[in-house]
């Protein structure tokens, strides 16, 4: 459990994460996991391509071989009465508003690899200009961040490239 308080630190350094326990993550079966983040990017999903969700599990397979892994659901304490509070917090703008978010942990032991999957929907503010919304427009778009984290700083590859599972 020690490595997953780590990743949530790599992954959200604005939130402090000193107060969570083992308790705080559920272990599920990966079908499970995929079957739920299905159903909550469903309607992103339709509005990019016939086959985004297949591509997205085919690239996370690349990197952590799905069929070797372990999940991990991080079910955090409420945080002012909305238990994915700290996503809100350390992802948006206050003035958003979330109807729902997901958080697992994709852990591939043989391959010393975590992968934190996490989604997060927000119901934007009943008046939203033009350029408030490329602000409070989050999901689909990558923010580089200057941590790299690698549980085998050994490796020739680190942040996840195409692996193959053998």
């Amino acid at each position: 459990m020690t490595d997953l308080i780590l990743t949530l630190n790599a992954s959200f350094p604005d939130y402090d994460f000193a107060s969570v326990r083992p308790a705080h993550f559920v272990k599920k079966e990966p079908n499970q996991a995929i079957d739920h983040v299905n159903q909550r990017l469903s309607e992103l999903a339709s509005r990019k391509s016939a086959h985004f969700l297949q591509e997205l599990w085919n690239s996370i397979d690349n990197v952590i071989c799905l069929a070797e892994t372990e999940v991990y659901s991080y079910v955090p304490p409420a945080v002012d009465g909305e238990p994915f509070g700290f996503l809100t917090q350390t992802l948006l703008d206050e003035q958003v508003a979330p109807l729902w978010s997901f958080n697992y942990f994709f852990v591939n032991k043989q391959l010393k690899r975590i992968l934190l999957f996490s989604g997060i929907e927000t119901m934007r503010p009943t008046e939203v200009s033009d350029e408030e919304e490329e602000d409070v427009m989050v999901m689909g778009h990558y923010r580089p961040t200057e941590i790299d984290f690698d549980l085998d700083p050994a490796a020739d590859m680190a942040g996840g490239g195409s692996l193959s599972c053998i």
